[in-house]
């Protein structure tokens, strides 16, 4: 079921609410959204088969404004499916993707990334973020970067170096929507978002804004706790930086440092599937070792050269 929307014209930002079991949320985060300086935009909000009313605060607020789209799917499609839906129905030029447990704290949260975006080479606009609770309560704030561009070469090393979420989850971020056409990869369960950084921050710049524009909140119903628990989420982690650490522009110190903490992972508990990821990338580190040392070979053949001609023409 979709709500028709009247606009003449795409927005500039859609903003993606795809939800499961929120309703005890979800009018803080629309309002959230509603409430932005920023009014180029449309909000595409899609119900996972909820087993409470999700669906019903979405047709109620999507009454009060044009500008809200919602879907009800009558059978569960999974987290990165329903993301997937939401980004394919988006029309906006940029996307904006949050929890219906989330929420945009400061009106001008989407102006302030929307600029950002705008500027040459960005392709990945980011801030810091609170941690909230089932109350609203802030647990903590979360300001991993300095307020600064980084390109790809610098990025893409931190965030293979760093243990944790450096760019922060999806309600942090808005990119562009071409750029994330391929999907959000549903061989990731917990670090699909992450996942999605790495392919878009090969395409651009990040822009990092370190005031905590937006909160992501925590709460026990969430996958993410379920997930932790398990040891899903760490397992995954190590996997996709594994993955990502093969990459030809991956300097070599990095790639020495991810081998290192998936060996030391490996050490305390056993995984065939990070020890196989940690193999392909221990052959790969090998053959940038080959290549140092032919170069290094080159080099002190080239110096023992100057050394012999300069002995020739300065003889003792």
């Amino acid at each position: 079921m979709e709500k028709a929307s009247t606009h003449p014209k795409p927005p500039k930002i859609s903003v993606l609410i795809p939800c499961y079991h929120q309703a005890q949320f979800l009018p803080e985060a629309l309002d959230s959204v509603l409430r932005q300086d920023f009014q180029d935009l449309e909000v595409i909000a899609s119900d996972d088969a909820s087993p409470d009313n999700t669906f019903s605060v979405l047709q109620d607020y999507s009454r009060r404004d044009s500008r809200i789209r919602i879907f009800h799917q009558p059978s569960n499609l999974g987290m990165v499916e329903n993301w997937n839906l939401c980004l394919r129905q988006a029309r906006g030029e940029a996307v904006k993707l949050m929890g219906g447990d989330d929420r945009l704290d400061r009106t001008d949260c989407l102006s302030r990334q929307w600029q950002s975006l705008q500027s040459p080479g960005v392709a990945l606009a980011a801030c810091a973020r609170k941690i909230i609770n089932q109350s609203s309560d802030t647990l903590k704030t979360l300001v991993n970067l300095s307020s600064a561009v980084f390109s790809q070469d610098k990025i893409i090393p931190k965030m293979l170096e760093h243990q944790d979420n450096l760019i922060g989850e999806p309600v942090c971020c808005l990119f562009r929507r071409m750029d994330a056409a391929r999907g959000f990869n549903h061989d990731y369960l917990q670090n699909t978002d992450i996942e999605m950084w790495f392919h878009i921050l090969r395409l651009g710049s990040l822009a990092y804004d370190p005031e905590p524009l937006v909160s992501f909140r925590r709460h026990p119903d969430q996958n993410t706790n379920i997930n932790d628990k398990s040891g899903l989420s760490l397992k995954e982690h190590r996997l996709l930086i594994l993955k990502q650490a093969l990459g030809d522009q991956v300097p070599l110190a990095t790639k020495f440092h991810v081998l290192s903490r998936a060996e030391e992972m490996l050490f305390y508990g056993t995984s065939q599937e990070i020890r196989e990821a940690a193999n392909v990338l221990a052959s790969h580190f090998g053959l940038f070792e080959m290549a140092k040392q032919k170069a290094l070979h080159r080099i002190q053949q080239t110096l023992r050269s100057w050394n012999n001609s300069l002995r020739k023409r300065f003889p003792r």
